[in-house]
């Protein structure tokens, strides 16, 4: 259950980065051939809006600080702790142990990321941008799912990507990589799930080069309709492309989905049909001086529309933005947002946030 007491939990934090000795350093034990590694991060933030009348227009806060204890207990069996504060409560994100018996069958039971979108995968340690969905503070007007017509608002609001309470199959060999899921379908604030429908979700992807790869995703969410007194299913179905990484040269990443928005429904309990794209072009210039060690410019695009038999109901987010690296994943960033309805006024947001991570 969330709760607003994040004091020790900020304050074991900043015991455990003054401990740090070094950029990125981790608190590591070891028991014989089992360990355990303490690490996290902290991400402050301070953000406008553009959208009148809206309070605070101006606001400084922590966007998100989270520990991670990952125990390796032998060479098949580890597993992962991580808590989080995040807006103002604190919650449980990662929560699983995992049995590596072989590289193409690895099984995780407890709470983790449902394998679906590469953006939702990759951590907001990494991520070359600042908020996924790209808010705006002040805007609610999405159909169906609120906030913006944003990629990542689809994913993470209808439940087809973000952490979720179950068991994962997952492997790799060669360039191939399989993972899929059996689920709960409720959010991490949820304690146990409230009915018996689970959902599903499932990622194969292939790299062709090192760094060129491309995936499929397919994931289904379970949700119940109170007048017909029944559970139902939304399904969401996509792709997505990357050539490069982090931290290496130029970066791309696209990506595309389209299925049910089971947040809108209509007189029949039919679900509305959305779709949604979103690309990213970065490029990493390794700098190597003593203070700044790198400078990464980045440009993002995402398209949304909620439900495709309304007309005027889409929107585009274009954002461009800069990171300054100071070693490791230790970085401040800018990032410009404008929101462009297609019926409405364009709005803006502008975000800096630092990035700690050891």
């Amino acid at each position: 259950m969330r709760r607003r007491t994040p004091l020790w939990f900020l304050a074991l934090i900043a015991l455990l980065a003054i401990s740090a000795s070094q950029v990125e350093a981790q608190v590591e034990v070891r028991f014989g051939e089992a360990s355990l590694r303490v690490g996290g991060r902290l991400h402050m933030q301070y953000a406008t809006t553009s959208v009148e009348g809206f309070q605070p227009s101006h606001n400084f806060f922590v966007r998100r600080a989270r520990l991670n204890f990952d125990v390796t207990l032998n060479k098949w069996i580890d597993g992962r702790l991580q808590t989080a504060y995040v807006l103002g409560l604190v919650n449980l994100q990662d929560a699983y142990i995992r049995f590596k018996v072989d590289p193409l069958l690895q099984v995780t039971f407890g709470q983790f990321k449902r394998p679906f979108d590469m953006f939702e995968l990759d951590s907001s340690t990494q991520l070359s941008f600042i908020e996924r969905d790209g808010r705006i503070p002040g805007i609610d007007s999405c159909l169906g799912v609120g906030r913006t017509c944003s990629y990542s608002r689809f994913t993470e609001a209808l439940f087809y990507s973000n952490r979720d309470m179950g068991i994962r199959v997952a492997g790799s060999r060669g360039g191939f990589d399989y993972a899929v899921a059996l689920t709960n379908g409720e959010t991490i604030s949820v304690a146990g799930d409230q009915r018996g429908a689970k959902s599903w979700s499932g990622r194969v992807s292939y790299a062709f080069t090192d760094r060129l790869s491309a995936a499929a995703n397919i994931s289904a969410h379970d949700y119940y309709i109170e007048d017909a007194d029944a559970d139902e299913y939304g399904y969401a179905y996509g792709g997505d492309l990357r050539y490069g990484g982090y931290q290496d040269g130029l970066h791309v990443m696209w990506a595309m989905v389209a299925g049910d928005n089971w947040r809108r429904l209509d007189d029949e309990n039919n679900a509305a049909k959305f779709v949604t794209t979103q690309g990213l072009v970065s490029y990493y210039f390794d700098m190597d001086r003593e203070r700044v060690k790198a400078w990464e410019p980045v440009f993002r695009v995402s398209y949304g529309d909620p439900d495709t038999d309304v007309e005027d109901a889409s929107a585009l987010i274009f954002e461009p933005g800069v990171f300054a690296y100071v070693g490791g994943r230790n970085r401040i960033g800018l990032n410009w947002t404008f929101y462009s309805p297609a019926e409405g006024d364009m709005e803006h947001a502008i975000r800096v946030q630092t990035f700690l991570h050891f």
